[in-house]
């Protein structure tokens, strides 16, 4: 045992589209496990839901940082920017708690709509969630 746990959660059951998933929380210090959680989702819930809080964080000549509110369960977020009237992926987050990214290589004094969309990956197929608000930053 140790004094002060930093757990590790690990998936033991996938959600599907009519079951709920179930983590195990184990410190990676230690190693003791806590008991299962459920999932509060099935694929369906999940799918639903829409990244929240949206926001440029930070905004430079030729960059846009984006910034949202981690979404539980998510495998990771894809980042979207509108360039001559079409949505583009640019950046695809494979890190769940990455809720943070960089957008460099923009022109300076122009306008760009960006959106997030949580995405989770269960064997070889991906679910994605809603489309976040669109939001529009101007670069200085």
């Amino acid at each position: 045992n140790c004094e002060t746990h930093v757990f590790k959660e690990t998936v033991t059951k996938q959600p599907t589209t009519v079951e709920k998933g179930r983590k195990t929380l184990i410190c990676i210090q230690c190693g003791e496990k806590t008991k299962e959680a459920v999932a509060t989702f099935t694929i369906e819930d999940f799918t639903a839901k829409k990244i929240a809080n949206l926001k440029a964080s930070k905004t430079g000549k030729t960059t846009v940082s984006l910034k949202w509110k981690q979404l539980s369960w998510a495998t990771g977020y894809y980042v979207y920017i509108k360039k001559d009237g079409e949505w583009t992926r640019i950046r695809t987050i494979k890190d769940f708690e990455q809720v943070t990214t960089t957008i460099k290589g923009l022109k300076s004094g122009r306008k760009y709509k960006f959106y997030v969309q949580g995405y989770y990956k269960q064997g070889g197929e991906i679910h994605r969630t809603e489309k976040s608000d669109v939001i529009t930053v101007r670069t200085k």
